[in-house]
Parts: C-alpha cells; structure tokens; sequence
C-alpha cells in the first residue's frame, strides 16, 4: 500500500481571527480620529480667537452675564484707565462693531467721554439677546479693574418729580 499525502483542499484560517479583529480596531480606531481632529480643527477655524479671558477680580461667570443690571466689564482699547481707587464718570458717544460671533456674543466698541476733553474706547463683550448695548448719550461711572479693564455702572437718570 501507497502512502498517498494528505492535501489540504483550503487554508485554515482560524488561527489568524485575532489578528484580523485586531486589524479591524485599529481601522476604525483612526477612521475616528480622522474625523475627531477634522472636526475639531473646522470648529477652531470658526472660535474667536481674539475671545478675551474675564480678568481675575472681576465679577462675572461668564460674557453672557456682562451688563446685567447695568453692570458692563469694559477691556480697554484706546485711552488710559482711571486711577487705582478712582471712579470717574462718562458719557457714551458710540457703539459700533457689534455683529455677534460663532457664540453670538458681540464686541462692540464704544467710545466715552470723560472729563476734561479726554475720551476712552472700549470693547463690551456680551450677549445683546440677553443685555443691551450701552448707548449712546447714556451716563455711565468707570472704575480700575486693572490697566487693561474698567467697570461701568450705567447712571439710571432721576424721575422727573413733582
């Protein structure tokens, strides 16, 4: 009797399935991240990147409180701030630059009047939906937050009386 070897009619592949689930994690492990850092960097293009950080010692949580109950944190632009300690009264002359961003908050500039034929241009970061703009010919108090930051209270104007 002939010995006649043994043929394999198909490979056996079972001993590879670890390899091919593994194969398959890392695929769909990048195809993820592609899309996660695609994502991430359309979205970036769109941030402000100008979006300035609320100073330390200033008293807002977030842009979408600025100017609630007449309270606005200006950054300062053009001009100098008062003196440390000192509160110096104005009047607001403009508001422009006001379309709102990706988040819909707006950074209008305005530009205020003070004393002794000075002015002094800021920027109001803040969610118009929720508080107003300052407005032009309202009165408004500055105080130092720091070099770069003021906080104006708006000047609520008497009743007339009787």
């Amino acid at each position: 009797m002939q010995n006649k070897p043994k043929i394999k009619s198909e490979p056996d592949h079972t001993s590879h399935w670890p390899l091919n689930i593994l194969a398959a994690a890392i695929i769909a492990c990048t195809i993820i991240l592609a899309f996660s850092v695609s994502y991430t960097v359309s979205h970036a293009e769109n941030a402000i990147p100008s979006e300035p950080v609320i100073p330390h010692g200033a008293s807002l949580a977030s842009w979408n409180e600025n100017g609630q109950n007449g309270r606005y944190l200006l950054r300062i632009i053009n001009g100098v701030s008062p003196q440390p300690g000192a509160t110096v009264a104005g009047i607001v002359v403009s508001d422009t630059h006001c379309k709102p961003d990706v988040q819909g908050l707006s950074h209008c500039h305005n530009t205020i009047d003070l004393a002794q034929d000075t002015h002094i241009t800021v920027m109001t970061t803040h969610l118009m939906s929720r508080n107003p703009c300052l407005k032009p010919g309202e009165s408004v108090t500055l105080t130092r937050v720091n070099a770069s930051w003021v906080m104006a209270t708006l000047i609520k104007k008497k009743a007339a009386g009787y």
